[in-house]
């Protein structure tokens, strides 16, 4: 508990940009989805804090390997873990949390839709093959 104040209280002050942020990012790249025949769907639609699920389609073994390769790639890592597969309203995504911590607010928006759009072709790809 004594971990949790100390960590809000050093961050506490970041929360509202940090939010601001991911209200930015999620229309963007869930554009950046749709543009390349893909799904990024927010849960809410518009986050309401710095945190929000992200539904996507396709199997858990396709999306992990479309992460990976973006990951080898580019050095940046989309998702930790895909929490549940089958989900949503046609039983056909996965999703993931997707968070705006202090480590990553001042990552550039264009770098954040460029790693998904590599995302998304590599998906693509490989959905293809």
């Amino acid at each position: 508990a004594l971990s949790c104040r100390a960590a809000y209280e050093t961050h506490a002050g970041s929360f509202e940009a940090r939010w601001h942020k991911l209200r930015t990012l999620a229309p963007q790249l869930s554009r950046t989805a749709a543009s390349h025949g893909g799904s990024l769907r927010f849960v809410p639609a518009e986050p309401q804090c710095c945190q929000a699920h992200c539904y996507i389609r396709g199997s858990a073994e396709q999306l992990d390997a479309a992460r990976d390769e973006v990951l080898a790639e580019l050095d940046i890592k989309l998702y930790n873990k895909l929490r549940a597969c089958g989900a949503g309203p046609g039983k056909d995504e996965c999703y993931f949390e997707i968070t705006v911590g202090p480590n990553n607010i001042e990552i550039p928006d264009d770098v954040f839709v460029h790693a998904w759009s590599c995302f998304f072709e590599a998906l693509q790809k490989a959905e293809s093959s």
